[in-house]
């Protein structure tokens, strides 16, 4: 028998592992408009679990298309009045499903939008966040505005309900209410509102804009007081349908398509007063620190220079083939339309 030292032992390797072939992700293989239209089968939450397989399951589940196609089947949207790419038909359930909220969800506002409907949906049927109407007026209502548990709405006759203590937020909880006020802004209908922490801002179809100061207003309400006078009133050639305030300065459109651009501090007249179309109304309006937007029920949207004082807009935007409603300025020059 024969010992060998351990150091002279030889011990032979395992033989080499194969290796494993990838298999090829089915989904690369087809063209995408047959990839969403597999997908459009999937229940919504089975839709938003293959989104974790890989990427490109991730990049297809993820399709605006799709969840938008999902809110259409739902009634959360109009597709006769939103414009999207046409999405593949869905079959699914009508059950209440709860989706994780997860940063990736945020990438499709179809997607969030889905979601928030599922979740008030289910909150209603457990009896959570019971909802109640505001109730008050006497004609049309035209205008809305939420400041913090403070809700403002203006009516076709002219009248401003302000209703305190309305839930938390955006939330209206029954029995919430702790006092509803009105009183007699304008003489006409009241067609936008803007409402802060100290101030209320109020334009109507009789050509004017009115800044409140809503303590004093409150005062004055309380107080049983017929008709509380305005803290500043803005006169305009015509009707108002939208303004925009930020710190000391305001931007207001009219029916007849002009823009004015207004230093509170200064109200007497306008700092600048735009032509934007002529007899064409002005939609939308908002400004930051170098420019002014505007939209106008034709789908133009146009920025003017505010150092510029010529009507001659710095860019013109004619891709809407309908009415724009909406402008939004949250930084720089970046603009964002609806």
């Amino acid at each position: 028998m024969h010992f060998y030292p351990s150091s002279h032992v030889y011990i032979s390797p395992p033989p080499p592992l194969r290796a494993r072939t990838p298999r090829p992700d089915p989904l690369s293989r087809l063209c995408p408009e047959l990839c969403l239209h597999i997908l459009s089968f999937l229940h919504p939450v089975d839709l938003d679990n293959s989104a974790q397989v890989s990427r490109s399951w991730n990049a297809a589940a993820r399709d605006p298309a799709l969840w938008f196609a999902i809110c259409a089947k739902e009634g959360y949207c109009d597709p006769s009045v939103v414009r999207l790419a046409t999405a593949p038909p869905f079959v699914f359930d009508q059950a209440v499903v709860a989706l994780p909220d997860s940063p990736e969800m945020r990438r499709s506002a179809w997607r969030r939008l889905y979601i928030e409907r599922q979740r008030i949906f289910r909150n209603r049927l457990i009896g959570r966040n019971m909802c109640v109407n505001l109730s008050g007026h006497e004609d049309l209502i035209l205008s809305v505005s939420v400041c913090g548990n403070t809700v403002a709405s203006g009516s076709r006759n002219g009248d401003v309900f302000i209703q305190d203590g309305v839930g938390t937020g955006l939330t209206v909880h029954k029995d919430s209410v702790k006092r509803q006020l009105s009183f007699l802004a304008h003489i006409t209908g009241v067609s936008c509102l803007e409402m802060n922490e100290v101030e209320l801002l109020t334009g109507s179809w009789d050509n004017t804009v009115k800044v409140w100061d809503r303590r004093q207003l409150m005062e004055d309400i309380e107080a049983d007081i017929d008709e509380p006078v305005s803290k500043v009133t803005l006169t305009h050639p015509k009707s108002i349908i939208c303004i925009k305030r930020r710190g000391d300065y305001l931007v207001s459109g009219t029916l007849g398509g002009t823009v004015h651009f207004w230093d509170l501090r200064e109200p007497k007249k306008a700092v600048r007063a735009i032509t934007f179309a002529e007899d064409k109304l002005v939609s939308s309006v908002d400004f930051d620190d170098e420019f002014i937007f505007a939209t106008n029920s034709q789908g133009k949207l146009c920025s003017w220079s505010r150092s510029d004082p010529s009507d001659s807009p710095v860019w013109t935007c004619d891709a809407h083939e309908v009415s724009t409603f909406a402008a939004c300025t949250p930084a720089g020059v970046d603009v964002r339309c609806a």
